[in-house]
């Protein structure tokens, strides 16, 4: 299997001079269906994602799935954390409503989640219903909620214990798009080859 393994930013700067003027001729070709489910694989910035998004914006359907690995920054893979803040901020500046957007994680905390619960628990969850904000959420903290996009960060490592259960809680929190953000073979190892097939395939 060959991998990709490089950075948005570093894929735009790249081929970005293509990605505009072939995206739409993509979605024209792809001759979309309402309640069709998506999947951009090595999505780069999310250029041709983002106009798939609005050619098919309602039910649950787009997912895109960006390579990252906790501890690798050295070898020029982003950590998941860094890579689901980059997301974020491609999902805002796409349109999407910061109260229509949350952040998962499946390991440590994401540090806005710190700041926020560091001021008590009310305030923190006062976050889930302003309109002006992000939320920002730990998966086990999240189940029974939904956002129509959710950036989900595999920020974790091996197979620790509840491993499969934050995986497949952080699949099924996103109403209209999801943003995996992780390494294929720890999704491969904890959820199992099927999930990965999945995630790639979008059937």
């Amino acid at each position: 299997m060959t991998t990709f393994e490089v950075s948005g930013d570093a894929y735009d700067r790249f081929m970005g001079r293509y990605a505009g003027p072939l995206a739409q001729q993509f979605v024209e070709m792809a001759e979309l269906q309402h309640g069709d489910r998506l999947l951009d694989v090595g999505c780069g910035p999310g250029t041709l994602t983002k106009l798939l998004g609005g050619a098919r914006r309602a039910g649950r359907g787009v997912w895109r799935h960006t390579p990252a690995a906790p501890g690798r920054r050295r070898q020029g893979v982003e950590e998941p954390g860094d890579r689901a803040d980059d997301e974020v901020d491609h999902l805002l500046e796409a349109g999407w409503r910061p109260e229509d957007v949350a952040l998962l994680t499946t390991g440590p905390r994401h540090p806005q989640q710190v700041a926020l619960q560091a001021s008590g628990q009310a305030h923190y969850w006062a976050s889930f219903w302003d309109t002006d904000q992000v939320f920002y959420g730990h998966v086990l903290g999240f189940k029974g909620l939904e956002r129509r996009a959710v950036v989900l960060a595999l920020n974790e490592t091996g197979q620790r214990d509840r491993a499969r259960e934050r995986l497949y809680v952080g699949l099924s929190r996103a109403r209209d798009e999801l943003v995996v953000c992780g390494d294929p073979a720890w999704i491969a190892e904890v959820g199992g080859e099927a999930v990965l097939r999945r995630l790639r395939t979008g059937s």
